[in-house]
């Protein structure tokens, strides 16, 4: 399944990422996630966990989440290229 990230999709994956230190089993309390953003964008970080799990990058547990196999190679993925997501693209030579 072909999917694309948006750049609200792209940072809660990295913090994520960032937050589990990569590991696979390491969850993470949807209210951690929400809590580091402002009150007026929790309603879009809802909607882009959700997106995340629907491409299975990410798996609901109870009340946390945790990244998949392919979530983890996303992040890293995201990681290498880094400046997409701030909007500057990369050449390569």
């Amino acid at each position: 399944m072909k999917f694309t990230l948006t750049e609200f999709d792209k940072a809660i994956l990295l913090g994520i990422f960032i937050v589990t230190k990569g590991k696979k089993g390491e969850k993470v309390k949807e209210k951690i996630i929400l809590s580091k953003f402002p009150m007026r964008q929790r309603k879009n970080a809802r909607i882009a966990i959700n997106r995340l799990i629907r491409f299975g990058l990410l798996k609901k547990e109870n009340d946390s989440y945790s990244l998949t196999e392919k979530g983890i190679k996303e992040a890293k993925k995201l990681l290498v290229e880094g400046a997409p997501i701030w909007g500057v693209t990369i050449q390569r030579v």
